[in-house]
């Protein structure tokens, strides 16, 4: 049905049907404002390839960073294929569209004056975000940095994506300084907007937000009289725990609630049993703690709880705190200033570097210290650097990977030289040598395959260029000597990774043989095939102990939709 067939009462009765419909939140142009990419996304397939003179390795372990150079649509094409429901963390920085040249769309800087300003930085944010949640596991966190610009429309952007009900935050980062002084409010704060990817996020109980001072345990009275607390007598039996080293309190003097006999301590504990009645808070905890020979007992949250007899003949619980205390307003986590005085001292010039203990923060709020950390805006590196810190500091095994683009040379001359100096360590401005802090780093950039017309042709072409993404995809670099050119082997300590790229069976018999000379690991194999389906069980009779996952189609189908 065309609209200009339409009567003047049709016209009207279907302009209130819409107007009927109730809708709730960002409308925008999309296709007058269509991203365009430097690399057509129909004639090219975004792949990786490592840059080895880049390599950084100072420890002997298999556990690799990765900082990686290319559009970041691009590279999150591909981390869906590598990295699919993989990332616990991501932190970004986005650009903020001030509209003072700090966004390029389309090869072309977005002015403050562009009408279609908004229209186009919600097409460039929801694309690259739709896309970082599929990296996210379940139980994966999510910290978008932004500034007054764009905080409104990002948060109901990121409300539709993630879901309002797994919204975080928002916390609000005072950075210590006024950068605005011509303005009548002087801005000294940015968000940073915080999802869980579903209900029930892997979040830390022990987050502590410097500013406060908080004794590690909580202690407060058990005694508690009224309406829904009926009084109830309980026996404290030999052995109950006292503050008090030796003494008496007389039962008279007790006001908090009723003793039948005095209670008698030698060595912190009571040395006769005493009945005591009152309203009580935690009387089933209380019991419990009893009939557990006085060793803590948990309590509905699931902290340990225990209780102790006060001087005044008071009984409190006493709970070990294992429960985050963040507030919403971060404050002490380092200046924008000192973050680019830090780079100086590395001889790094960058604007408005983020600092390095803003992130270490927000890094503390994923339980895993094993985490995988995602940055796909990374800047000048701070994530990276703060990754490495905080495993410095709690002796955690995080891992990152960040993403930038070259605009400025700026992966070449700011990011980079940064992680090569924070883990191989430099002489400072001066003159004083840092050491390093250690950690191996694999370098990437983005690569393109022309597609073509033949889907054979091009399933070949990928197979022909897929060994470093595999590589990244499965981190595992050593190579290791094969009997035959038609695959490729690498190892690490644990694990063994083969790669079949000739779409010529017959030597993978010669594959089977090196493989099954290795004993103690664990073996993946990646077969070239043909067939969308899959490989032909019949062509692998007797492998065993070894996983096998068929090229390309898989590749094709996550990342050959580029303009998705």
């Amino acid at each position: 049905m065309n609209i200009e067939d339409l009567s003047k009462q049709e016209l009207l009765d279907l302009i209130k049907v819409y107007q009927s419909r109730k809708k709730y939140g960002l409308v925008w142009e999309d296709e007058i404002n269509k991203e365009r990419f430097s690399a057509n996304p129909i004639t090219a397939l975004p792949i990786l390839e490592e840059i080895t003179k880049l390599r950084i390795e100072n420890d002997t372990n298999d556990n690799y960073n990765y900082l990686i150079e290319g559009d970041n649509f691009h590279v999150l094409k591909i981390l869906n294929y590598t990295h699919y429901n993989s990332i616990d963390i991501i932190y970004i920085d986005p650009p903020y569209n001030t509209g003072n040249k700090d966004f390029k769309y389309n090869d072309s800087f977005v002015a403050k004056e562009d009408s279609y300003r908004h229209s186009k930085w919600l097409n460039f944010m929801h694309k690259r975000l739709v896309l970082a949640k599929e990296l996210m596991k379940d139980d994966g966190l999510i910290f978008i940095s932004i500034d007054d610009n764009e905080f409104a429309t990002l948060q109901v952007l990121a409300d539709d994506i993630f879901g309002e009900s797994n919204r975080l935050g928002p916390l609000i980062w005072y950075y210590e300084g006024v950068n605005d002084n011509n303005a009548f409010v002087k801005k000294t704060h940015e968000y940073i907007l915080v999802y869980e990817k579903v209900s029930g996020a892997a979040l830390s109980k022990n987050v502590r937000d410097l500013n406060v001072s908080l004794e590690d345990n909580i202690e407060n009275s058990v005694v508690k009289n009224g309406p829904k607390n009926p009084p109830s007598r309980i026996t404290l039996p030999v052995g109950f725990p006292c503050v008090s080293i030796k003494g008496r309190i007389k039962k008279q003097d007790v006001t908090s609630l009723k003793a039948y006999s005095d209670f008698v301590i030698e060595n912190s504990r009571l040395v006769a049993p005493v009945d005591v009645e009152s309203g009580w808070s935690s009387k089933t905890i209380l019991t419990n703690f009893i009939k557990n020979n006085f060793e803590p007992v948990l309590d509905s949250k699931g902290q340990q709880t225990k209780f102790v007899i006060n001087p005044s003949g008071n009984i409190s619980y006493i709970k070990q705190r294992d429960q985050s205390y963040v507030i919403s307003v971060l404050r002490g986590l380092g200046t924008v200033a000192g973050a680019g005085a830090e780079l100086k001292d590395k001889g790094i010039n960058f604007d408005y570097p983020k600092p390095v203990g803003l992130i270490k923060y927000l890094l503390q709020f994923h339980a895993n210290k094993d985490a995988v950390v995602l940055d796909f805006f990374a800047g000048s590196g701070t994530t990276g650097e703060a990754v490495v810190q905080l495993n410095i500091d709690d002796e955690g095994t995080r891992k990152f990977i960040l993403v930038t683009n070259n605009e400025g040379n700026i992966c070449h001359e700011v990011t980079y030289p940064r992680l090569s100096k924070v883990m191989n360590g430099f002489t400072n401005s001066s003159s004083k040598k840092i050491p390093g802090i250690g950690g191996n780093l694999n370098f990437f950039r983005t690569n393109f395959l022309k597609k073509t017309l033949n889907t054979d042709e091009m399933k070949i072409r990928i197979v022909d260029n897929c060994i470093d993404l595999l590589c990244f995809k499965e981190g595992i670099f050593k190579r290791m000597q094969s009997t035959d050119e038609s695959y490729r082997l690498f190892e690490t300590d644990t694990n063994v990774l083969g790669i079949y790229t000739s779409f010529d069976y017959s030597q993978l018999n010669l594959m089977k043989n090196d493989l099954d000379k290795i004993s103690g690991k664990l073996k993946k194999v990646y077969i070239f095939t043909f067939d969308n389906s899959g490989l032909n069980p019949n062509d692998f009779m007797g492998w065993k102990d070894i996983v096998l996952e068929p090229i390309p189609q898989k590749i094709l189908e996550v990342i050959g939709d580029i303009d998705a």
